[in-house]
């Protein structure tokens, strides 16, 4: 069903118009190269759980507007534990965005999702390592550090 190769398509759920078959179609030609599919933001906006039957993506980002603040928000814990239930029924791996605290992390965790990310495990980077001049190096824009 899915690419099982290194490299990973993620498409924007929030952007992208469900009933196009060109998405699909497209979708299907990445996935023979053997990449792997994902969607993010569900649950933002228009995506739809019908993303998830017709994409037939390797896995789903949940939007973290529907993490934040979990712990106040029962009827959120309600719908992410059945959002996860769901995608692995459709052998789709779950990740949840802005898990900030360990208590959040801890209920994803017993609910089945399947990758975290957020603050709890590290800040973004406004710069690439890889991509950072050494100081031994010439300072232009074509050179880089590995």
């Amino acid at each position: 069903k899915n690419g099982n190769g290194r490299v990973m398509v993620e498409l924007v759920g929030r952007q992208m118009p469900v009933e196009s078959l060109d998405i699909i179609a497209a979708i299907r030609s990445v996935k023979e190269l053997l990449c792997r599919v994902e969607l993010d933001d569900l649950g933002y906006g228009s995506t739809a759980f019908t993303h998830l039957r017709d994409l037939s993506v390797c896995m789903v980002k949940v939007d973290g507007n529907l993490i934040a603040g979990l712990e106040q928000n029962p009827e959120n814990c309600h719908f992410l534990k059945n959002l996860c239930e769901l995608a692995h029924a459709f052998d789709v791996q779950v990740a949840a965005e802005w898990v900030e605290n360990v208590s959040i992390a801890t209920k994803l965790d017993e609910w089945g999702f399947d990758f975290l990310q957020g603050k709890l495990y590290g800040m973004p980077l406004a710069t690439a390592p890889w991509r950072q001049v050494s100081s031994d190096q010439p300072n232009d824009q074509n050179s880089t550090a590995i």
